[in-house]
């Protein structure tokens, strides 16, 4: 177990078999009503986005498994903790392991490029400064856009661009339709590494996962409500749930 389990439901869930089956029959159903959020929203925002942008992704998913296989990820998410410091200990991790790739959660990019740093891939629902995701992916990156029931305008007003740009896949947390696939996993910071697992990856190692008090500068771009800032610390607990659910398939290792 990577983290504490904060709520007797997800413990449980932490025990079942990792595969999309459980996601969708007791992952995300219970994640809906811990959260008060509804299935039919995600699904109907997948539909429209679908509906929207022609998305076939299967050869650049087949390229990407092939890349993938084997190495050590580093993953890094927008947490507090994120300093000059951390940055020096990534890339001389990626300068001492040929063999690892660099995983951005969301914000977290702008962190990594602020200090010189390209992430290989971007795990993103749009929440942190998108110019410096398309940016990025100008520079090589693979943006995987996710896709839920609040992000639908965020994703208009981006997508022409990031579809244009460079490599991207689209995920979703309910039924996989069109190009859209579930790698399990509910917030940007699990979803990462639900993905590594997914991917064939045998290794993860995770900086910037504090899920302390406080939100970390980089995890949202605008200033958000009091309801938002609840709803946010609620979906710590779960992505932690969600990791240690990762640790019965993945070696995953926390870095300061």
């Amino acid at each position: 177990m990577i983290f504490k389990t904060e709520d007797k439901l997800f413990l449980e869930l932490e025990k079942l078999d990792f595969s999309l089956t459980t996601w969708l029959k007791y992952w995300y159903p219970a994640i809906c009503d811990f959260l008060s959020i509804s299935p039919k929203s995600d699904l109907n925002a997948v539909k429209e986005i679908n509906s929207l942008f022609e998305i076939n992704s299967r050869n650049k998913e087949k390229e990407l498994i092939n890349q993938l296989k084997g190495k050590i990820a580093i993953i890094v998410a927008p947490g507090n903790s994120l300093s000059k410091e951390v940055a020096k200990k990534v890339r001389k991790m990626l300068i001492d392991n040929t063999n690892a790739v660099l995983i951005a959660v969301d914000g977290a990019t702008s962190f990594l490029l602020e200090n010189g740093l390209n992430p290989g891939i971007i795990i993103s629902d749009l929440d942190g400064c998108v110019e410096d995701q398309i940016k990025a992916q100008k520079s090589g990156s693979i943006l995987i856009v996710h896709i839920h029931g609040d992000n639908v305008d965020q994703a208009k007003r981006y997508l022409p661009k990031i579809t244009k740009t460079g490599h991207f896949l689209f995920s979703t947390q309910s039924e996989e339709l069109g190009g859209f696939r579930n790698f399990l996993g509910f917030t940007d910071g699990d979803r990462a590494v639900c993905f590594s697992a997914n991917y064939s990856i045998k290794e993860v190692i995770l900086f910037g996962y504090d899920f302390g008090k406080e939100i970390g500068k980089y995890s949202k771009v605008k200033t958000i409500t009091k309801e938002k800032r609840t709803k946010k610390f609620k979906k710590f607990i779960i992505a932690k749930s969600v990791i240690n659910w990762c640790s019965k398939v993945i070696k995953i290792s926390m870095q300061e």
